[in-house]
């Protein structure tokens, strides 16, 4: 490998680094959003509020289980290069493994959330 080559994996490195760090970043500024937006719609329309104290697990629970959820994905993606892993005769690796266990994890959340309300 040439100088000219490794240059191109470093910036490469570099590039998909800074990408991962602004999808955090987004993901924090829409989480944020989302709950202020939701709070002031809550505190004044009376719609939403009965919506909310007769089903909160609905309004609330399960879009901060995809937000868990999609934070474990990314957490666990910037640990390990690439994510792959084997289960029922199936291969997952690359985004297929971050989308079957964003998948996962989801279900997995949403079903304990049910089970203990």
């Amino acid at each position: 490998m040439d100088k000219y080559e490794e240059k191109g994996q470093s910036l490469l490195k570099r590039v998909v680094l800074a990408f991962k760090w602004l999808l955090s970043f987004w993901l924090i500024v829409i989480a944020s959003t989302f709950g202020f937006k939701t709070t002031g719609s809550i505190l004044i329309e009376h719609g939403l509020q009965k919506a909310v104290v007769f089903n909160p697990v609905l309004v609330i629970g399960l879009p901060l289980a995809a937000l868990i959820s999609l934070a474990l994905v990314l957490s666990l993606e910037q640990r390990a290069e690439n994510i792959k892993f084997k289960a029922l005769g199936f291969e997952f690796e690359g985004a297929s493994g971050q989308i079957i266990l964003w998948v996962i994890c989801f279900v997995a959340i949403s079903l304990s959330i049910k089970l203990f309300v």
